[in-house]
């Protein structure tokens, strides 16, 4: 079990200087947001620790014979996930992920549109799950295309910050992501679950 701890961050919410995560598609950037956990294999945790989230059995298990336990995703790394393939499909970048044959892109047009307004939604209704009530300020700024200066909203917030931030979730994902050795899959292989009201079975998700 983790102490929750609290700590003061500053957000970083410059209008025209554009972070890493803001620039145009390239490996550079990608690599930045893969940095970040959104492809990171699934975990697994033990069945009581998944009773006591929500899951049930008709979720997905390991079998008994490799020590058992439900196979799990972070989902906060999902909603970085989600944020980053929003990121891809932005007008400015869509030409370059389809161009390369993106693992997300390169599907027929249909579930891609599916995928992304998917994510669009999942990010939405994290946002007024958990809809900040902080005020934003705002501060004079004087434009050369302006006669007058013009109140402008300072975007660079304080937050408090606790020490199961997202941060702490990648740091632990990164731990406990199933081995490529498991015999629970990475991606495409033949891997033994126990499937609800049967007996191990033998399943191919190729």
């Amino acid at each position: 079990e983790v102490e929750k701890t609290y700590s003061t961050t500053t957000f970083n919410g410059t209008f025209m200087q554009e972070t890493i995560y803001r620039r145009l598609g390239s490996p550079e950037v990608d690599s930045a947001w893969e940095a970040l956990g959104i492809d990171y294999r699934p975990s697994v945790i033990p069945e009581q620790e998944g009773h006591a989230g929500g899951l049930t059995k008709h979720h997905v298990q390991r079998a008994k014979k490799y020590e058992g336990g439900y196979s799990v995703q972070v989902e906060g790394l999902h909603h970085l996930h989600c944020l980053n393939l929003v990121r891809k499909s932005l007008y400015f970048n869509y030409n370059h992920y389809k161009t390369i044959n993106d693992d997300d892109f390169d599907v027929e047009e249909d579930i891609l549109k599916y995928h992304v307004t998917h994510c669009l939604d999942i990010i939405r209704q994290v946002l007024m799950c958990n809809a900040d009530t902080g005020v934003l300020g705002q501060v004079w700024t004087q434009q050369s295309s302006r006669r007058h200066p013009h109140a402008f909203p300072d975007f660079n917030t304080r937050h408090t910050n606790t020490s199961l931030s997202a941060r702490t979730l990648i740091e632990c994902a990164t731990v406990y992501q199933i081995s490529c050795s498991c015999p629970y899959p990475c991606h495409l292989t033949r891997y033994s679950i126990r499937l609800p009201g049967r007996r191990e079975s033998r399943i191919s998700s190729t």
